[in-house]
């Protein structure tokens, strides 16, 4: 079935208006008058496309102080417009931070794992060097094998078309893995004379998008040539990210690298949507946790990047949004070779990766 797209509204977030305003709570909204980002919010969409969708006249909006602002009833008619219309394919997510210790590893394993769990072909490629999440997934490294490094220096070194079919391991049923090996680490070096060399993961990438609902990739926290090949092929970002003070300057430069990496996709006539912000390692209730995940919520509104987490504490039940709780199991859930998000003894955790995977299937399934 080939549907219309629009920007990134997609199905999953008409639905989840038009129960806002269409189920008990349609009273109480009615009169609401609302900012476009608390619009974005509402609604799950990048605060500029909420603006863009004002300043074309497709979403009325009154300016008052300098600010336009959104009648609820206006924005339910706004979406009530739009029931039959699909948003972006969400296939090929990368889950990227350029600061390390936020719960990277583990969010990508764990996403992966609840995404085969719910009948999605997944594929996990593991771009650290260190081989975080091919541990996790339990691949056996004592034995030679090819990793993504191999795959992409044949790739760069070859004129026929790049397959990365040799390095693909069957982990369990909807769940494949493309692990990654020490080596890697000169993998900039060793290809850096190769013309565009950072669009090689992409052609290998796509070459077996077809064969997969969704692809995983697992990016190194550090800005190497293997975190922007990750990027530049991926078409989503996810972003975890604890609530602390440190680990919002790594946020800071993740969101200027990703501004330059979407002009570089824009020119080819691609897209690079950032899905959002998630908290992980979250102490719900704790000053600290509550003073940074609004600090993050401000943040992301101020640099026009979604926060899939609750902005505030009030909102952290709404099924809306998504964060992850501390899990003190990770050491062992890793030693294990289980995916937190199949770790009974963090269920708390488990059910939040579970969510997160949930929100990630509606909008593939407008693409089938």
């Amino acid at each position: 079935m080939v549907r219309k797209p629009i920007d990134s509204l997609h199905e999953s977030q008409y639905n989840a208006c038009s129960n806002m305003y269409n189920g008990p709570r349609a009273q109480e909204v009615s009169m609401a008058v609302l900012t476009p980002d608390e619009v974005a919010r509402k609604i799950r969409m990048s605060p500029a496309t909420v603006r863009r969708y004002i300043r074309d006249g497709d979403l009325p909006a009154k300016k008052v102080g300098g600010e336009w602002r959104v009648d609820s009833q206006a924005l339910a008619t706004f979406i009530g417009t739009l029931p039959d219309q699909a948003g972006p394919k969400i296939q090929i997510i990368a889950v990227a931070n350029q600061k390390g210790g936020v719960g990277k590893t583990t969010s990508a394993v764990a996403l992966a794992a609840g995404l085969a769990d719910l009948g999605q072909r997944t594929l996990f490629i593991d771009l650290d060097p260190q081989g975080g999440g091919t541990g996790w997934l339990g691949f056996d490294s004592t034995q030679r094998y090819l990793s993504l490094g191999d795959i992409m220096k044949d790739a760069a070194k070859s004129q026929t078309d790049p397959d990365l079919t040799p390095a693909i391991v069957r982990i369990e049923e909807n769940l494949d893995l493309v692990p990654a090996h020490i080596n890697m680490t000169g993998l900039d070096l060793e290809i850096g004379g190769t013309m565009e060399r950072e669009w090689i993961l992409h052609e290998v990438v796509t070459a077996v998008a077809g064969r997969y609902d969704k692809i995983i990739l697992d990016l190194p926290p550090t800005l190497t040539l293997l975190a922007v090949s990750g990027l530049l092929a991926a078409d989503t970002v996810i972003i975890p990210q604890i609530p602390d003070a440190v680990s919002v300057q790594g946020l800071g430069q993740l969101a200027d690298t990703l501004k330059h990496l979407r002009r570089m996709k824009e020119r080819r006539g691609e897209t690079l949507t950032v899905l959002g912000v998630v908290l992980t390692q979250v102490r719900a209730g704790t000053n600290h946790h509550r003073q940074y995940r609004q600090f993050i919520g401000d943040f992301c509104t101020a640099s026009g990047i979604p926060f899939l987490s609750a902005p505030t504490e009030e909102e952290r039940t709404d099924p809306r949004f998504v964060e992850i709780p501390q899990a003190i199991g990770v050491p062992d859930a890793r030693g294990l070779g289980i995916p937190l998000s199949r770790y009974r003894k963090a269920a708390e955790a488990s059910a939040a990766y579970r969510h997160l995977a949930q929100l990630l299937i509606p909008v593939e399934a407008l693409h089938v």
